[in-house]
């Protein structure tokens, strides 16, 4: 993309977003962009339209709340805090820090501002209602290693263990959708699969059970997935609440009392025994490309840690020599310019000096 391209995307973007902050009905205009992102009859331009629409005044009323352009702007921001979007996750506070706002300041090179997003954007999810994942935690601890803050993220790394040592997010999730289940005054539940399913699971998915073991007519919820009791550790199902008469299965079947009544064995197909076989492999390239990241983000670490204390020697024993800052130092030893070869010569005079 040439300048002009990025000098008129840039215009778009700030007429949309001036379009935006003149509007006197927020809530008005969302929903009106809301109607048009959700209907299939629009073209896919004048959806991916309404979409950046409600994404840019998200983020202006995100801006009008609080500051996100200094690190005390960012301090100052509340823990818990107080939503301006309502209940859209891309308009939460911490899904803004840790995404569009933290790349915007990373990119510039106002590395401490962008780590101050993350982890302000971190307090935030320990404490929020939406599901975060251990990987999305262990952002913060990438990127301050990156910045070469390895004790910080040492320190970190261990907050995060020990917070899902004693979080089971799958055991909340069912959880939740029982109490769903009570407050819809059903005994039911429907297990499912969302398309991969491991041999384990595939005994117990496509079902419909009774939560209290009381409805003969279905098999008791397993004790493996009661809250109270649960050991089960895979991530191919889902449990819904299921209320008899009013609702149908996910799953098709002619008759789906018999068919919750099935015996319990791996009934998967060939086709969705290769699935997951290719669902496993996947999973392990991505395991070790994270791993590959994490020894490239140490090294990097280490580098511009070593890189820092040459420049500190330097700093004290050859200060005439010295460049002002490290990255001027960077830049010199990189390009091996006439200037660090002279104090490459120095370092080896005082050397022989010393002898």
């Amino acid at each position: 993309m040439g300048l002009f391209d990025l000098f008129k995307k840039k215009k778009k973007s700030e007429n949309r977003l001036q379009r935006s902050s003149s509007n006197p009905n927020s809530e008005h205009y969302i929903k009106e962009k809301q109607l048009i992102l959700n209907d299939s009859n629009k073209s896919l331009e004048e959806r991916n339209a309404a979409y950046l629409d409600i994404r840019q005044e998200e983020e202006r009323r995100l801006n009008l709340a609080y500051d996100f352009n200094s690190i005390e702007g960012i301090n100052r921001i509340p823990v818990p805090c107080r939503e301006v979007n309502g209940s859209s996750s891309t308009g939460r506070v911490e899904y803004y820090l840790r995404g569009q706002c933290f790349a915007r300041h990373w990119d510039s090179g106002n590395i401490e501002l962008a780590l101050a997003c993350l982890k302000k954007a971190q307090e935030l999810m320990y404490i929020s209602d939406m599901i975060w994942k251990k990987d999305d935690f262990m952002r913060l601890v990438y990127y301050l290693r990156k910045a070469g803050k390895n004790q910080e993220a040492d320190i970190e790394e261990r907050k995060i263990n020990s917070y899902f040592e004693s979080k089971n997010e799958l055991r909340d999730s069912f959880s939740q959708r029982l109490k769903s289940a009570k407050e819809l005054h059903t005994d039911l539940v429907e297990i499912t699969n969302s398309g991969i399913c491991c041999a384990e699971c595939a005994k117990y998915r496509h079902r419909i059970y009774s939560i209290s073991g009381k409805d003969k007519r279905f098999p008791a919820l397993p004790a493996q997935f009661n809250p109270k009791t649960f050991s089960y550790n895979h991530f191919c199902l889902s449990v819904w609440p299921f209320v008899y008469g009013v609702m149908e299965p996910s799953f098709e079947c002619k008759d789906f009392i018999r068919y919750s009544n099935r015996p319990f064995v791996d009934d998967r197909t060939s086709e969705e025994i290769n699935n997951y076989i290719k669902w496993q492999m996947a999973e392990q390239q991505k395991l070790e490309r994270q791993e590959k990241l994490r020894q490239e983000a140490q090294e990097n670490a280490e580098r511009i840690e070593a890189l820092r204390k040459e420049f500190l020697w330097i700093q004290k024993n050859l200060p005439d020599l010295c460049p002002k800052s490290l990255s001027g130092y960077s830049r010199m030893k990189n390009a091996k310019s006439k200037s660090y070869q002279k104090i490459i010569q120095e370092i080896h005079r005082l050397m022989n000096a010393e002898k």
